[in-house]
């Protein structure tokens, strides 16, 4: 099989995913908005070029020279900036300098609602690798196999020549950009096991580098793997990312930054919800040009469920699509529901909260007449325990964990809070 030739240029090609990203979010006369993350950006592309001692774990450095077939997974909630991240990363200079080819996949757009799976099937592999073909300017055809079955193959002879199908195609594509220090952006991953379908590393002898965004927590790390958590915006980064997206001068607006800190604080340092506001105010400057911070203060304090909020509202919704059974997603939902309307304490929102009252809540809940096609659904999903339903919730990234001691107590206490801020307001809106 013919191999990708490297291109001259001394520049990798950025992907016109990337391209599209970083211009989907932008004023009339400004280039690419870049969600203001210096650090963390600059961390992320030492990592994947190769830094020495890039990414700290918890207990001790890793030196990523050490990790063969690198892999860096960006984590968190939605509407956090992860994928805006990797794809200022794919821009930069630094890793375009360093590989001969950048591939982005969106895997989240492969699954479908209501599918069943939140992992890839053999036909969207196969997509996937086609349109590692499309970037690469070659044919298709050898992507386009189907796996022959016989009547009366067993599920298990099925999912055995499904697994040889994927992995001989695997294959095909590590030989194609054999000889080519390849960088792999995987957008929006539902399901770690899909990663490994992308390591082509391991039938490679030349580099390979994988650029991970998910929003689920597995506590059984990849191997080889280096995590970062994206959390939320610092005042200051929230500030100016409002200000690039609602095209106002930083000087000008200076006598209203205690409106602008209320509408940060209101959208809960997320990017996506201050992105959302921000473009609020820039249709209203065009409809009025005299609007301005407080006015769009009045807005939102009169109109909390306001439609231009919607996007954000479709965003943070889609964490529940994790769980891919309908009746249990929807159960989730109205679990996750229930315990921001119980737990709801204005003076703190991130309150913690012991692990054995939430239990106390899901067990009420799961009591009730009302709920036997939950519990039925519970039960075909595999949660066994109440307790199930938060280790879930905190794997879908929705609720956080610590283990606190108390005095005359041997062992620590669990105890949850929700993740982010905003969640509390999904929560009341579902």
């Amino acid at each position: 099989m013919a191999r990708v030739v490297r291109k001259s240029t001394g520049l990798a090609d950025i992907p016109q995913e990337t391209l599209s990203i970083l211009t989907g979010s932008k004023n009339d006369e400004s280039g690419p908005i870049l969600i203001p993350r210096a650090q963390m950006l600059l961390k992320i592309i030492d990592f994947v070029i190769g830094v020495k001692d890039s990414i700290h774990s918890e207990n001790k450095c890793i030196p990523q020279s050490q990790l063969s077939n690198n892999l860096l997974i960006l984590r968190g909630m939605g509407g956090l900036g992860k994928t805006t991240l990797a794809a200022m990363a794919v821009y930069s200079t630094d890793i375009r300098s360093n590989f001969d080819q950048i591939f982005w996949l969106n895997l989240g757009n492969h699954l479908a609602p209501r599918s069943g799976r939140n992992n890839l099937s053999y036909d969207m592999y196969l997509h996937c690798l086609r349109q590692m073909c499309y970037q690469l300017e070659i044919s298709t055809e050898k992507f386009r196999d189907k796996v022959v079955l016989q009547p009366g193959d067993t599920k298990s002879a099925i999912a055995a020549k499904t697994i040889h199908a994927m992995e001989k195609s695997k294959l095909s594509m590590a030989k194609i950009i054999e000889g080519l220090k390849v960088l792999v952006v995987l957008d929006d991953v539902w399901s770690h096991d899909d990663i490994d379908l992308f390591n082509f590393g391991e039938h490679m002898s030349s580099p390979l580098s994988l650029l991970v965004t998910a929003r689920i927590f597995d506590k059984q790390s990849c191997a080889r793997s280096q995590s970062i958590d994206i959390e939320l915006l610092e005042k200051e980064e929230a500030r100016q990312l409002f200000f690039l997206e609602a095209g106002l001068d930083t000087s000008a607006e200076s006598d209203n930054l205690q409106a602008l800190d209320w509408l940060i604080s209101t959208c809960g340092y997320l990017p996506i919800a201050i992105r959302t506001v921000a473009r609020l105010l820039r249709t209203c400057q065009r409809v009025e040009p005299n609007n301005g911070l407080a006015d769009l203060m009045t807005i939102m304090t009169d109109s909390v469920q306001t439609p231009n909020l919607a996007p954000m509202i479709d965003i943070l919704d889609k964490s529940f699509a994790f769980v891919t059974d309908v009746t249990m997603q929807f159960a989730m939902k109205l679990y996750f529901s229930a315990l921001t309307r119980v737990f709801l304490r204005e003076d703190c929102l991130k309150a913690w909260v012991p692990a054995n009252i939430v239990n106390l809540l899901w067990n009420s809940l799961l009591e009730s007449d009302d709920m036997k096609v939950l519990r039925d659904a519970s039960v075909k999903y595999n949660i066994k325990r109440t307790s199930d339903i938060s280790e879930l919730m905190c794997i879908m990234g929705l609720l956080d964990e610590s283990y606190v001691s108390f005095p005359g107590q041997a062992n620590k206490q669990r105890q949850f809070r929700v993740h982010h801020d905003l969640m509390w307001e999904y929560g009341k809106w579902f």
